[in-house]
């Protein structure tokens, strides 16, 4: 099933277009509610259904028709329940199992790592994950391919860059065929922050750790604190998953599997550092999440990665 694209908001509705729809439906600001959670949801189900079909609809039109306002300011965005990673490796797997968690179906580590090929976790391998589990989603990034050339001397990388290289190639080459959906562009400070603001997607990132948290981490890969991307001259890789806005404070809400703390506040400009830092690529999964649940793929079927890549090795070495 091909993902629909995820509606980036650039820009409002044309003012003409505002003003026709709101001296035929809307009512006087002043007579404007907040709305409820549960409204706003009911409404965002009926716009992801139109915006399917084609049409061109916008939340906040909705909402106002229906006499409510959205009440920003406060910490804003999708509660979804936090979930550690477990070894220095699988912060993707974490993030990949909240998201899942938050669609209605939370798979076990294991039931992951059965569908990898390699213990070194690349984002084209998360997509593919989510892809299995019939999510719609969307991999963003700068290179629809991977430079080798960016992680050698890494310690991390040193004894599977050759491997990690060959499969990550093969994975983005038969991703179309695979129906995982890979877009070749990145999305702007101002896109990223408007994308939240409408509180229909939550986002696995690839960020630079050290600049995340506005701070090195010593050892950050070895305590089990950090997990996937490596490090190369400073940068060190990590998923996180993004679910919301801080309005007040200015910055998102996070759920970062290497963190104890249940949500986590960064800032904007700390989080626009880490997500374009150097070795990124600026990766990121978009996930709609007003969509069916996941459907676990059967335990006894081949794994999309392997099916493409041919062997699996989930040696530790």
């Amino acid at each position: 099933m091909a993902a629909p694209t995820v509606n980036v908001l650039t820009s409002p509705p044309s003012a003409s277009a505002a003003a026709d729809s709101a001296e035929q439906t809307a009512p006087a600001a002043g007579d404007l509610r907040v709305i409820s959670k549960s409204e706003l949801r009911k409404i965002k189900l009926r716009v992801a259904k139109l915006r399917k079909q084609g049409h061109d609809v916008w939340t906040d039109d909705e909402v106002e028709k229906e006499g409510y306002t959205v009440g920003y300011g406060a910490p804003s965005g999708l509660h979804v329940a936090k979930k550690k990673q477990e070894t220095t490796w699988d912060c993707g797997l974490a993030c990949t199992q909240m998201a899942l968690g938050a669609l209605g179906h939370t798979p076990s580590n294991e039931d992951l790592i059965q569908r990898l090929a390699s213990t070194s976790v690349w984002s084209i391998d998360l997509a593919y994950l989510l892809t299995e589990y019939g999510v719609e989603c969307e991999f963003l990034t700068a290179k629809a391919s991977m430079d080798a050339s960016t992680y050698e001397g890494s310690a991390f990388y040193n004894d599977s860059l050759a491997a990690d290289s060959r499969r990550v190639s093969r994975l983005f080459s038969a991703a179309a065929v695979e129906g995982v959906v890979v877009l070749e562009r990145t999305l702007s400070a101002t896109e990223l922050w408007n994308l939240m603001r409408a509180e229909e997607t939550i986002v696995i990132m690839l960020v630079d750790v050290t600049k995340i948290h506005r701070r090195v981490v010593s050892g950050f890969a070895d305590d089990g604190s950090s997990g996937s991307g490596g490090e190369s001259e400073g940068f060190m890789g990590h998923y996180v998953l993004v679910t919301g806005l801080d309005d007040e404070r200015g910055g998102f809400v996070v759920n970062d599997p290497a963190r104890n703390d249940e949500r986590t506040f960064v800032h904007a400009d700390s989080l626009e550092a880490a997500r374009v830092s150097p070795g990124t690529d600026q990766d990121m999964i978009l996930i709609n999440v007003y969509q069916s649940p996941p459907k676990p793929p059967p335990k006894d079927s081949p794994p999309k990665i392997v099916r493409v890549c041919g062997t699996v090795d989930l040696s530790d070495s």
